[in-house]
Order: C-alpha cells, then sequence, then structure tokens
C-alpha cells in the first residue's frame, strides 16, 4: 500500500510538474511575444521621430541655400542684367557685372559654398563660378546645361547632383532673367553636420535620394551613386512618410521639399538585442522552474518585464532630449511642462524663463559652427548646474534659445520672485566666468525674459509669448540683461 501511495504521489507529482512547465512555457512565449510586439511599435515610433527631425534638418539647410539665392532679386539691377544686351557699353557692363558679384559676395561670404555665381546666355559670368566647374564646359555649353536642371518650372529652380559625373557637389539653379541663370553649389559632405544620429542608433544608415532614386549622400559611403538596396526598397516601395518594419530591417521613408527623399535603415537584431537576450535568458530559466517551479516563474516575469521597461524607458528618453545639450528638446519642455501646469494650474506659483545668446551669430560667422556648438554646449551645461533642482524642467527650444519652467507648491508668489532673481543672479554669474574670452571678443551676452506669476489658471501659450515678449524688451534695453514680469 505504501508503494503504492508513494507511486501515485510521483505520478501526481510528475503531472503537477509537466502542467507547471508547460504553463510556465506557454505563459512566458506569451509574455515574450507581447513585449515584443510593444517594442517593436515603441522602437518604430521612436525611430520615425528621428528620421523626421533628420528631414527637417535637410530642408532647413536646403531652404538656406534657397534664400541666400532669392535675395538676389532684391534689386533689378541685379536680376535683370544680361551680359548679352547690344545696347550696353563695354564700361556698363563692367560697372553691372561689378555691382551683381560685390552683391553675391555679400550674400555668400558666411556660407561653405563652392560655387555662387550668374551664368548667362553667352556662357559668360559674374560673381565666382570655381575652377572645377568651368572645366567640366571646356567648349561651352554652360549655360544651356545648367538651364536644363530647371526642373521646377512653376518656381523656375532646380536642384541637381552629378553634374558632368561630378558627384562631390550639389548644385542649385535658379531663372533669373530669360538670358542668365543663378547657380550655387556646396560640397555633399556638409550634410555631415546635417545626418546625426544618437550613439544608441550608430548601426543606422542614412541616405539622401535624388528625384531619380540614386543616392547622393550615405553614411555608408560605398552606396553612393547606386540605387537603394533591393531589401530595403522593396519595404517601402518609393513611397514616403512611411516607416516599415520586417525580420531584417526597420525603415523610414521621408520626403524632402525640393522633390529628394530621405531614407534610413537599421538592423532589426540591432534595435531587439536586449529582447533577444531576454528571450534566450528566459528559456533557460523555464528549464530551472522544473525544480523550482513557483520562484522561478516570478524570478522570470520580474526580469523580463523589468528589463523592456528599461530598454522602452531609454528610447523614449532618446527621443525627448535635445541631442548637443542633453536638455529636453522643445516638444519635451512642453509637453512637460503643460502637464504640470494642468496638475497644478490655481494652486501653485510659476516661474518661467527664455534666455537667448546676444550676438552668438557673430561666432558661428567667424569662429564656424564647431565652435558655435561648444558655445551651446556648454551653455546647456551651465544651465544643468545652475537650475539642479528636480522639479526644474530645463531645454533647448531653439538655437541659441533655452527655457526653464517650475512651480512651487510651497512658495508664495513673493517667494517665488526671490528665488528667480537668486537664479538669474547665479546665471549672469556663471556666465561671465564660463565665457569670458567670447565675451571680450563677440561681446557675447545673455538676454532674458523672466515670468513670475500666482497660483491663477494659466495656458503654456500664454506663459511662453508673456515671458518672450518680455525677452524681447531686454534686448531692447539695451541686451545682456533680464526683464521681469
Amino acid at each position: 500500500m505504501g508503494k503504492s501511495i508513494q507511486r501515485i504521489q510521483l505520478i501526481f507529482g510528475a503531472i503537477y510538474i509537466v502542467i507547471t512547465v508547460i504553463f510556465a512555457v506557454v505563459t512566458s512565449s506569451m509574455f515574450i511575444n507581447s513585449s515584443r510586439k510593444t517594442m517593436e511599435k515603441n522602437a518604430s515610433d521612436l525611430i520615425a521621430a528621428d528620421s523626421h527631425q533628420i528631414e527637417l534638418n535637410v530642408d532647413s539647410y536646403l531652404d538656406t541655400v534657397e534664400t541666400v539665392c532669392s535675395l538676389l532679386f532684391s534689386d533689378e539691377n541685379y536680376y535683370a542684367y544680361y551680359d548679352t544686351n547690344p545696347d550696353l557699353t563695354d564700361y556698363e557692363r563692367i560697372v553691372a557685372k561689378d555691382a551683381i558679384t560685390a552683391r553675391i559676395v555679400d550674400l555668400g561670404m558666411m556660407e561653405n559654398f563652392c560655387d555662387f555665381g550668374v551664368v548667362y546666355s553667352n556662357d559668360k559670368n559674374a560673381g565666382w563660378i570655381s575652377q572645377t566647374t568651368e572645366s567640366m564646359f571646356p567648349n561651352g555649353g554652360t549655360y544651356a546645361y545648367f538651364s536644363s536642371l530647371i526642373t521646377d518650372n512653376r518656381r523656375e529652380e532646380g536642384w541637381a547632383t552629378g553634374v558632368m559625373g561630378n558627384n562631390d557637389r550639389i548644385y542649385f539653379v535658379k531663372r533669373l532673367n530669360p538670358n542668365a541663370v543663378a547657380v550655387l553649389s556646396f560640397y555633399t559632405n556638409e550634410f555631415d553636420r546635417v545626418f546625426t544620429v544618437p550613439d544608441e542608433l550608430s548601426q543606422m544608415t542614412v541616405r539622401m535620394l535624388d528625384g531619380n532614386g540614386v543616392i547622393i549622400y550615405s553614411t555608408d559611403e560605398s552606396e553612393v551613386s547606386n540605387c537603394l538596396p533591393e531589401d530595403i526598397s522593396s519595404m517601402i516601395n518609393d513611397q514616403t512618410g512611411i516607416s516599415a518594419m520586417d525580420d531584417n530591417y526597420l525603415v523610414t521613408s521621408n520626403n524632402l521639399n525640393n522633390g529628394w527623399r530621405v531614407v534610413t535603415s537599421i538592423p532589426t537584431s540591432y534595435l531587439m538585442k536586449d529582447q533577444i537576450a531576454l528571450r534566450t535568458t528566459v528559456i533557460m530559466i523555464v528549464v530551472v522552474i522544473s525544480v523550482a517551479i513557483i520562484l522561478v516563474q516570478l524570478l522570470i516575469l520580474s526580469r523580463f518585464n523589468k528589463s523592456v521597461t528599461d530598454v522602452v524607458q531609454k528610447l523614449e528618453g532618446d527621443a525627448s532630449t535635445d541631442l548637443m545639450t542633453g536638455l529636453l528638446n522643445k516638444t519635451s519642455f512642453r509637453r512637460q511642462s503643460e502637464a504640470d501646469l494642468k496638475s497644478t494650474n490655481g494652486i501653485q506659483s510659476k516661474v518661467f524663463f527664455i534666455m537667448d545668446l546676444d550676438n552668438f551669430k557673430q561666432i558661428n560667422d567667424q569662429l564656424g559652427h564647431k565652435v558655435g556648438d561648444e558655445v551651446i554646449i556648454n551653455m546647456g551645461r551651465l544651465l544643468s548646474e545652475v537650475f539642479s533642482e528636480e522639479f526644474v524642467k530645463v531645454g533647448r527650444i531653439g538655437g541659441d534659445e533655452f527655457a526653464v519652467y517650475c512651480s512651487f507648491i510651497d512658495k508664495s508668489e513673493e517667494r517665488a520672485e526671490e528665488w528667480a532673481k537668486y537664479k538669474s543672479d547665479r546665471v549672469y554669474i556663471a556666465f561671465e566666468k564660463m565665457f569670458k574670452d567670447k565675451i571680450e571678443q563677440f561681446n557675447l551676452s545673455v538676454s532674458m525674459g523672466v515670468l513670475i506669476e500666482g497660483g491663477d489658471d494659466s495656458k503654456y501659450e500664454d506663459l511662453y509669448k508673456r515671458t518672450d515678449a518680455a525677452l524681447y524688451e531686454s534686448k531692447r534695453n539695451g541686451k545682456g540683461k533680464p526683464t521681469y514680469v
């Protein structure tokens, strides 16, 4: 009888262990699949947001080139002149072309252009047309060729690369009059500053494609002058404004204002490497469950859920942070400030700072963007040190514009004002110490608008506008000082 009972206990024990292990395997698989789908969606959304930001950066750069060229239309003497006019004397031609050249030099002096000039129907030019460009047309035909690059007939302009087999430059052409076109070009590697990605996405490949689908820039230089790889192209089928994901890649495609495209791809295995490692860990732990059933089940679920949360939070943190300074970016600063206002309006006193670097453009123009970037980074570090409290939100909301928002549940409006003035004083003291050489060389300063408000119900947009108005009041009154409202 005893042996029979033991046998039955062993059988039921074995059945219980098998059922428990099967349940653990099925349950764990469900969690793995569910978490994978969630992670894939979150990763896809965040990569798409980063790709869209790259698209905006490229559009901004191309818009700058178009804007500089359009300034030639500021005076009829610049855009109406044509070199083949038989009514002009040689002296009048010289005077006119000198005026045009002076205007072009004035407009393009601070830009990294290879070419910026006007080509006339007789193939003569004004401004600066590089030897590289001129050497491409030893037998003439410069005007006819560049005129053929105008693809937007409504705006009478066009973008091109691979001109006469030269893939190192990107050209912009705009018609000035029936006998003249403006020609601008810059090196393709200028986009190295624009196509930047976070270190966490170092395996992402970023490409720019022209209207014919040819890659004219890529972080993988071996792809330049080729079409998209077939496995990437098949996922988007020349569509724009989309993202697609399969077992090999997560791909995004965005359209630029000039008809070109930005296409990014990142290996799915790279995005999901933590999830793959977790899956391996789960399988190992499921084997151990046969010995320690309930304990191991709880451990596996706890470790798995914690790891997934950490990875998602890390990706969300990258999407909400300004990559240069580590501060909140414009969108996240507004979103977090609005959330605080929604939960505390009518209760807390509020302080809103907006700061802008005066004469910052001179640093970029004279010392280059690398030095300018260092100034922005150091300014972000300065603000992080001055406003180190956890309840304070600090963000970079523009090129050289920063904002700070905080609320005080235990401070009256008077104490909030004292705190605001104390912090602004610390900013100016630290600013003078950190940027002493730039202050002396460029008269670099920081203007500040500061809004202190009691517990009234307020909207973010209203706070922003009033603080921004205070900032510009500071600028109108001599710069380098705060204005409190």
